[in-house]
């Protein structure tokens, strides 16, 4: 919040003799009620601000160069316990409560303007009952106490349409768990069981530990779910995990124990060629491989990106071309 006093406000701080109050807004089921420290009705900013005196207390909002959610607590004493419930009834969690420090002339005026030292929402209140009379007090959370929540979204319609309305990424998703199909024009189709298919084509492929940058961050092609939100040269995109058997193959090591077919396409100063243009080390995988088929009908949409910065195209380059 800005910190920042009027002139009237410093010139008053700077005299011998104060009259300090403290004013305070805050919401509740049954509206908003406006209340400050002294005993009679005054009006300021809008509002008539009725007096409880030494019936309220608030707790010492801290100043601090750190960046944390401190909080302030507020206190209404003399309530009779026969009307704690009513009270409790009317406090809801996360309804706002803003504090203001102010000060008053000769004449009894609310000098321009009072300083607003904190403002935050409600928590749930506890009670402190004494005899015929009970004290209710309610801590007031920081507004920075919402950057230690964690964030609850989904990959969904519904979640998406709260951010951006009228985006259509996540439409299709429920539908897709169980969809079952060739993806693809005729020639795709045609040649989803043979070698046609350049993403069945086994000679292009990765290894498990690979790893694709996807919505979720990094992840490895052997922890890839059936589908995946990837990224491509056009953004986000659907990709099927495609899964070659495990078999003793000569591959290329690109780092970190990552490995890839020697024939697999990627990009190379702008232009894809095969790995082996790139990486020389050799080494001997035995297991499963790896590739994704990305779901778009755009041929250059179907590159997509690694972890370790390498961009992979989907098709295998000629026996012995470069």
């Amino acid at each position: 919040m800005p910190h920042a006093l009027t002139s009237a406000m410093i010139a008053e701080l700077a005299k011998a003799n104060i009259r300090p109050r403290i004013f305070l807004e805050a919401e509740f089921t049954s509206g908003t009620i406006y209340v400050w420290s002294d005993v009679t009705p005054i009006d300021w900013n809008g509002h008539t601000w009725t007096g409880i005196g030494h019936l309220g207390s608030i707790s010492p909002a801290p100043e601090t160069t750190e960046v944390r959610a401190d909080n302030i607590v507020i206190s209404l004493s003399g309530i009779p316990s026969s009307l704690v419930s009513k009270v409790l009834g009317e406090v809801r969690p996360n309804y706002p409560v803003k504090v203001w420090f102010g000060c008053l002339s000769e004449s009894g005026a609310v000098i321009a303007d009072p300083y607003l030292t904190f403002q935050g929402l409600m928590d749930v209140p506890t009670i402190q009952e004494n005899g015929q009379t009970a004290t209710i007090s309610i801590t007031v959370e920081n507004r920075m106490v919402d950057l230690q929540r964690a964030r609850e979204r989904r990959y969904t319609d519904k979640d998406q349409q709260q951010l951006y309305p009228g985006d259509k990424f996540f439409e299709y998703v429920p539908s897709l768990a169980d969809w079952n199909g060739i993806w693809g024009k005729g020639n795709q189709m045609a040649g989803a069981l043979g070698s046609e298919n350049p993403d069945n084509n086994v000679g292009t492929c990765f290894s498990g530990n690979t790893r694709v940058l996807t919505l979720a961050g990094p992840v490895a092609f052997d922890n890839l779910g059936r589908l995946s939100v990837v990224l491509t040269d056009a953004g986000l995109r659907i990709a099927e995990l495609i899964v070659h058997e495990p078999a003793i193959r000569e591959m290329l090591d690109m780092g970190d124990g990552e490995l890839v077919t020697p024939d697999h396409l990627i990009r190379i100063d702008g232009s894809f060629h095969p790995a082996r243009d790139r990486f020389l080390v050799s080494a001997v995988h035995c297991g499963p491989v790896y590739n994704l088929h990305v779901r778009t009908f755009t041929a250059d949409e179907r590159h997509y990106y690694l972890a370790n910065g390498i961009v992979a195209h989907n098709l295998k380059a000629a026996p012995g071309g470069g």
